[in-house]
């Protein structure tokens, strides 16, 4: 699924209750998992783990969401600092 531009609305324009605002980004996820595998080269376990971070992360961050970047680019964003921190832990 593609998120339109207004991360925190439905199609008719109401705001989403957290759950439903979940439920967008969990049909996004497979697409993160895909992309966080690219980046980080994990095995399933990790990429799982990390995507989950990148939703509750955007859960996290959706009020300070501006409607001047796409949700879909923004999500990402977050997925990409997920990976970044990942990235920082292991070469420890």
């Amino acid at each position: 699924m593609m998120f339109d531009d207004h991360l925190n609305q439905d199609n008719n324009g109401n705001i989403l209750t957290s759950e439903e605002l979940l439920s967008k980004f969990s049909e996004e996820k497979e697409q993160i998992k895909f992309y966080l595998k690219k980046i980080t080269k994990s095995d399933e376990t990790e990429i799982e783990s990390l995507a989950s971070i990148a939703v509750k992360d955007a859960i996290k961050e959706q009020p300070t969401y501006s409607d001047e970047d796409s949700a879909q680019v923004w999500l990402y964003k977050i997925a990409t600092n997920v990976a970044i921190d990942h990235i920082r832990k292991s070469r420890k």
